[in-house]
């Protein structure tokens, strides 16, 4: 991976995670109100935030064997959403 690349999904996972972290702020300042559907309570959030994190590690030089198993586990949660 070059490093525009590089520089590209850091941007996205950076983006994704504030996003999702929005998403949690606001859930908690509205005091999780369960009668008002928000992001976090229909797992958007949790889709968003593991969606950055596979970003990150894809962005590791090296993976070891827990990285690589970190990777794999969040592909398939993010494709079984």
């Amino acid at each position: 991976m070059n490093g525009m690349d590089r520089a590209t999904k850091l941007l996205a996972a950076a983006e994704g995670a504030s996003a999702a972290t929005c998403d949690m702020i606001e859930c908690a300042r509205s005091n999780a109100d369960l009668r008002h559907p928000d992001n976090v309570s229909a797992g958007d959030t949790v889709h968003q935030l593991a969606d950055s994190l596979r970003l990150l590690v894809e962005c590791m030089p090296e993976l070891n064997e827990d990285a690589a198993q970190l990777q794999g586990a969040l592909i398939r949660f993010i494709e079984a959403g």
